[in-house]
């Protein structure tokens, strides 16, 4: 039986100070990725949540790999994981009905784009993987070891899945209810890794 190749990171083990990510100014294709749509969120959303078990599967499992992967390079302490989804072109300008508990079925793929673990003095991050582009990445969803759902190199399908509908569930009433709140907790966790991608490329 022939095993599967590991899965390619990139930029692994690279150090990045807070005072470089803050001298980066991001193009607008990578800027716009910060930009939040409310409801391209909760179709999002939508999916993370009702996708059958084998569509996710299909979607996440590869990238689940990657995050494994990049967990065994990372340091102890919280992690934090940023993965891409390109939609459906439809889902600009198109109703989307939610109700009936269907998937709306608007995410097409999925990939790992930045793996990375700040540092015990919040002034900077060690990568295990950046990605190289960013082409085709439409949404940007956040994962981090906080909740105790992701388990490095263990971490599950089911947990990964966890992980993404309660951050993403937090994300949709931050953004709703507090906009300062959700900038500290995403909008700025999601720049820095941008940043990195800039400066490395």
């Amino acid at each position: 039986m022939t095993e599967a190749p590991a899965p390619r990171l990139s930029a692994t083990g690279t150090e990045v100070s807070e005072a470089e990510l803050d001298d980066v100014r991001l193009s607008s294709p990578t800027a716009a990725l910060l930009e939040e749509d409310e409801r391209e969120a909760t179709v999002v959303g939508a999916d993370l949540s009702r996708l059958a078990d084998e569509r996710f599967a299909a979607l996440f499992g590869h990238e689940l790999e990657r995050l494994r992967a990049a967990a065994e390079r990372l340091p102890a302490g919280r992690r934090v994981y940023v993965l891409g989804v390109t939609t459906d072109s439809a889902l600009s300008g198109r109703r989307i009905d939610l109700s009936g508990g269907r998937a709306p079925g608007v995410l097409v793929e999925a990939r790992l784009l930045f793996a990375y673990a700040p540092n015990d003095a919040g002034d900077g991050a060690t990568f295990a993987h950046v990605a190289e582009q960013l082409d085709g990445v439409d949404y940007l969803l956040p994962a981090t070891t906080d909740g105790g759902r992701l388990d490095g190199a263990a971490t599950t399908l089911d947990g990964l899945r966890r992980e993404l509908v309660a951050r993403h569930a937090r994300r949709l009433d931050l953004l709703g209810n507090e906009p300062g709140a959700y900038d500290e907790e995403f909008r700025f966790a999601l720049a820095a890794p941008l940043a990195a991608f800039e400066l490395l490329r």
